[in-house]
């Protein structure tokens, strides 16, 4: 007798173990579970007006805001005389990668969360320097505050 007549090719097997129903389920628990490890719960993007900032720490602050909800960027700006010129002089910046829907509270300063990166900084804090924190989702700043460390 012929092996190969009687042998399953590949296609065959793969297609079996695809139709189990066990893989399905076993499959859709494994990537909801993905999921929701890299991406946390699903909640709204902050909104300007609705979200408050904090501040705590020293030379290591921790960001924190109210109510519960997700945030796309966060910049921390040294806060300078007018005399050095206009604009902002960033510390640390941290951005949203893709796919995850934005970062969540709290944040440590210069350590970006799991689904964010770091796109600049962080530099130490100067004890006694004035810092501006700022929270962005939506497309624009939706709180901000000042410390210093």
């Amino acid at each position: 007798m012929d092996p190969l007549v009687h042998t399953p090719c590949v296609s065959q097997r793969t297609q079996t173990v695809m139709n189990a129903p066990v893989f399905r389920v076993v499959l859709l628990v494994v990537v909801a579970s993905a999921c929701s490890a890299l991406d946390g719960p699903v909640l709204p993007v902050c909104s300007r007006g609705s979200t408050t900032m904090s501040v705590t720490g020293g030379a290591q602050p921790v960001f924190a805001w109210t109510p519960e909800c997700r945030v796309d960027q966060v910049w921390v700006a040294a806060v300078l005389a007018p005399s050095a010129g206009p604009g902002l002089y960033f510390e640390w910046t941290a951005v949203t990668r893709p796919p995850v829907r934005g970062g969540l509270a709290p944040i440590s300063y210069g350590r970006a969360p799991v689904g964010m990166e770091t796109t600049y900084g962080p530099t130490p804090l100067v004890h006694g320097q004035e810092y501006q924190v700022m929270i962005l989702g939506g497309g624009g700043v939706v709180a901000q505050t000042y410390f210093v460390p």
